[in-house]
């Protein structure tokens, strides 16, 4: 789940950011049709060596980050003076929430070009229902379309 959420996310993100919901339907599909490209979605450089896991908390699953330690450092892990090795323990994968995991890019890169096959015809044939309903891709893709997550999985 929080593999698929990473690679859409951008897509809701850039459709919030040019403000599809309320284009017309000519002009939403034409968005689409020009922004939702594999290699836009799957492009290498969203998926590096930095890239970390947050380990889920009861309701919450896990998810992945594009950078474990940058992302440790603006949540601020350890509080105001954080221990001075908190940071190498979470680079080097030996934290309890948060590791860096310099397999996982690659591994969600190769599901990206998975996932992405046949999407852009059906989330074309889809969008009119998912901008009425105000549904994210994500949520379309990951817990309908895929069913790598639950619905609730989605909402926290």
């Amino acid at each position: 789940c929080g593999a698929c959420t990473y690679v859409f996310h951008d897509v809701d993100t850039a459709m919030a950011k040019e403000r599809v919901a309320g284009m017309s339907r000519k002009k939403a599909r034409k968005w689409l049709k020009r922004s939702f490209k594999m290699h836009r979605v799957c492009d290498a450089g969203r998926f590096s060596e930095d890239m970390g896991v947050v380990r889920g908390h009861k309701d919450y699953p896990p998810r992945l980050v594009r950078h474990a330690v940058q992302y440790a450092r603006e949540m601020r892990y350890g509080g105001a003076s954080p221990d001075h090795d908190l940071f190498a323990r979470i680079a080097e994968g030996r934290h309890d929430e948060l590791n860096r995991d310099a397999s996982v890019g690659a591994h969600v890169l190769a599901m990206c070009g998975v996932w992405f096959e046949g999407l852009p015809l059906l989330l074309s044939r889809k969008l009119d229902d998912l901008l009425l309903d105000g549904q994210s891709v994500t949520s379309f893709v990951c817990s309908e379309h895929l069913g790598v997550c639950t619905a609730g999985q989605l909402e926290l």
